[in-house]
């Protein structure tokens, strides 16, 4: 466990014995576990697939089976898909598939760059074979002293604005217009660069 002022880092890898891989990662107020299983080969009667193949499922606490889910949900699935599937090694695994599950157990201010962290330490305790490997941090830039911060700071400022009567357009909950940019390279081919935009709340 790593300690800084308030925010807590815990990591478990192979929590649980069913999965091919697993985490428990928590930072701050923020808990997610990973589950990992596969890659399991696709058999003849199913569509052919010439590489592997991501099936990421979020499920929030509570919830066992995804029959009425939040359209959210939905982006979430697809950011982290399209994230990890340039990550994967493809050439080693044809074919297959394999399912990642993600269960929200505490959902705070930081829960994207949480279960990145947390599916990328699935992927290392399960042995997958990864062209690179990626870590995150929750950000924010204010634009208008173009400063980054931390959510818990972004949030402490906001508030003491609003405390001390000081002109504010917006606030932590209803800030549209910020956007995290993600830059994954590999360092082997830096011509590959990959670059991702998340746009939106998470």
């Amino acid at each position: 466990m790593a300690t800084d002022n308030d925010d807590k880092h815990l990591m478990i890898l192979s929590n649980l014995n069913r999965s091919s891989g697993s985490s428990l990662y928590t930072f701050g107020d923020n808990i997610v576990q990973c589950s990992l299983f596969g890659p399991n080969p696709i058999s003849s009667s199913q569509n052919l697939l010439k590489k592997n193949y991501f099936v990421i499922l979020l499920y929030p606490l509570g919830q066992i089976k995804n029959l009425t889910k939040d359209k959210s949900l939905f982006y979430y699935e697809f950011y982290f898909k399209m994230t990890f599937s340039p990550m994967v090694y493809h050439a080693l695994l044809p074919r297959s598939r394999t399912y990642i599950i993600l269960n929200e157990i505490e959902k705070g201010s930081s829960f994207l760059s949480t279960a990145l962290n947390a599916i990328t330490l699935s992927l290392i305790d399960c042995g997958y074979p990864l062209n690179y490997c990626i870590g995150t941090c929750g950000l924010i830039l204010d634009k208008r002293d173009n400063k980054m911060y931390r959510e818990k700071e972004f949030k402490e400022k906001c508030e003491k604005n609003v405390r001390s009567y000081e002109p504010i357009t917006f606030t932590f909950e209803t800030c549209d217009f910020i956007k995290a940019r993600f830059h994954i390279s590999n360092r082997n081919t830096d011509s590959k660069t990959v670059s991702i935009l998340a746009e939106g709340k998470f």
